[in-house]
């Protein structure tokens, strides 16, 4: 009986055709990683990509401003609208009401002592018609009186003017995600009113 097997050309040995077979699966199973290992890689890259694309298309708060001191107003408008606000600025405490009223904003910053139509009435007016909207109050005249009356009418906030500017950015930033759970809970009973209409039914 006479061996098959094939012999190698430099030592004339017999060599075994088979011998080669676990490298070729070795490079195999290497090659299936690092194939995996760049899917794996892409994928994340996609999903930093899709987070960045959110954060930049995220709606900027949109903020209405009253108050009197012209100068005080305009520095701070522009401030906040550096740091990617959407604010209207303005000094009669009616015309704030009437940009809320059609503009919906998410946050109110309100100076609580102006001439004619007060801080007080403008508070009292925005919950009227858009109780969602979260109001900061600021004043000159910080009394604790006067933090206590606001208090009672829903004001967000009480700020001493002039208040530092993260100061008042972070009490707007948390403003205005209190304002999505006030959405959310006004829609809550009108859900569940559906809901239950739908039963009946």
């Amino acid at each position: 009986m006479t061996d098959e097997r094939e012999s190698d050309p430099k030592t004339g040995e017999p060599t075994d055709a088979n011998a080669d077979e676990p490298k070729a699966d070795q490079s195999k199973a290497d090659q299936s990683k690092a194939d995996q290992s760049k899917a794996d890689q892409s994928k994340a890259d996609k999903s930093k990509a899709d987070k960045s694309k959110k954060a930049q298309e995220k709606k900027p708060i949109k903020i209405v401003m009253v108050d009197d001191e012209t100068r005080f107003r305009k520095s701070l408008a522009q401030r906040l609208r550096m740091r990617g606000y959407e604010v209207w600025d303005v000094g009669d405490g009616e015309e704030a009401v009437r940009l809320c009223r059609q503009n919906r904003p998410d946050v109110a910053i309100v100076d609580l002592k102006m001439p004619g139509f007060s801080g007080e009435q403008v508070l009292s007016e925005i919950k009227k018609i858009t109780p969602e909207v979260q109001v900061i109050m600021l004043t000159g005249h910080a009394s604790l009186e006067s933090a206590s009356v606001t208090g009672r009418m829903e004001a967000f906030a009480y700020l001493e003017k002039p208040c530092e500017t993260e100061a008042l950015i972070e009490n707007i930033e948390t403003a205005a995600k209190e304002k999505t759970y006030a959405l959310a809970k006004m829609e809550m009973p009108a859900l569940e009113s559906r809901s239950l209409w739908s039963r009946m039914w």
